[in-house]
């Protein structure tokens, strides 16, 4: 249809890795732009975006302390749940998920705790002054189930 204009988007969620590197370096959108022109007769593509979106990473500013680990108020804290402070959300939530939610509080969220086998996020209300392995003997089979995000804010 000459004069008409179109855009192609690619977005690639949950990717296998060498379809999200694709995704990433362009290729993808590239190999839609030349689809597109081939079979739409007369077009041009004139902007091509690509949104890649992984959600085992934490959106915004959050220090990883790697897995294994769990977030705690002080070296002294052994409780579960900063002391009551901290506030569980299950229902298989992503990391990125998790980083979400804890944005979204502001100044009411210092850090999370993500537990990947249960998809469960911890959210921390108070700040997180320590930062413990997780308890070897209660998690033996599931050496690095958590792991603790601080925001950087």
């Amino acid at each position: 249809m000459p004069g008409s204009e179109g855009g192609v988007e690619a977005e690639v969620i949950n990717a296998p890795s060498d379809l999200l590197k694709a995704a990433q370096s362009g290729d993808l959108a590239d190999k839609a732009r030349r689809e597109t022109e081939s079979t739409v007769d007369g077009s041009e593509v004139s902007d091509v975006d690509v949104i890649v979106t992984d959600d085992t990473h934490p959106a915004g500013d959050y220090e990883t302390k790697g897995w294994g680990t769990v977030c705690r108020a002080n070296e002294n804290d052994m409780s579960s749940d900063n002391y009551g402070k901290t506030e569980a959300l299950t229902g298989q939530k992503t990391v990125l998920e998790c980083s979400e939610e804890c944005n979204s509080r502001g100044d009411a969220c210092h850090a999370f705790e993500y537990r990947k086998s249960e998809g469960r996020c911890e959210i921390h209300p108070a700040p997180v002054c320590h930062v413990a392995n997780q308890n070897p003997v209660w998690f033996a089979p599931m050496p690095e189930d958590f792991q603790c995000y601080i925001g950087c804010h």
